[in-house]
């Protein structure tokens, strides 16, 4: 939370990402926007209600989307961001429960989630720089960790931490890329746990780091 001379503010941080979001401009997009919020589907009221002009969308022809994409489109599009963003400033960290982190990364762009008991208590996206954009997948990968764990340092510091990631390499210690040791000293300054799992499961990761 951010403590102003007027009392404590949620932390807008928590939730640029989604407001950053731009209304997809294909069917591809859209579900995997679709498929972030149902990750959590436990956690929004009236999910299914509001996302029910966007589901619709997803039977039409591809290449006649966007003649689809209506202004009843624009609002659901609209509110299921302010459904996500009221639910997660309205989400107490605990720090006696430990933080799962997942992370992904693009040929373009950073992503991740930290939430804890299932719940979302932060997003993060960012994209690479020109030079990043040509980093192999497994630096790109630990790029999006280290940059997490910076960006909600204050956070998570001090606290148990499970990350989540797609490279299988990553959670070995026999990493013979330079910057990537490098990079580790500063991770294992966090005393994290490392822990593999399939990209087909690192939903709201790979949407954070691809739309």
């Amino acid at each position: 939370y951010w403590m102003t001379p007027t009392g404590l503010k949620p932390w807008q941080k928590k939730i640029e990402p989604i407001l950053a979001l731009a209304p997809p401009q294909t069917i591809k997009q859209l579900r995997s926007f679709i498929g972030m919020i149902n990750f959590y589907r436990d956690m929004w009221r009236h999910r299914a209600h509001i996302l029910t002009p966007l589901t619709a969308l997803t039977k039409v022809p591809k290449n006649q989307f966007l003649q689809h994409w209506n202004a009843e489109c624009d609002r659901a599009f609209a509110e299921v961001k302010a459904m996500i963003c009221h639910e997660v400033l309205l989400t107490y960290p605990d720090p006696n429960l430990p933080y799962d982190i997942e992370t992904d990364a693009s040929d373009k762009q950073l992503g991740a989630v930290i939430y804890q008991e299932q719940k979302p208590i932060a997003f993060f996206s960012r994209k690479l720089t020109s030079a990043q954009t040509r980093y192999p997948t497994i630096d790109k990968e630990a790029l999006s960790i280290l940059e997490t764990l910076q960006e909600f340092r204050p956070l998570l510091w001090g606290s148990k931490i499970r990350i989540y990631t797609d490279h299988k390499n990553l959670i070995y210690r026999n990493i013979k890329s330079q910057r990537i040791l490098n990079w580790r000293m500063i991770i294992e300054e966090f005393t994290p746990d490392f822990f593999y799992k399939p990209g087909v499961e690192n939903v709201v990761a790979d949407t954070m780091s691809r739309y």
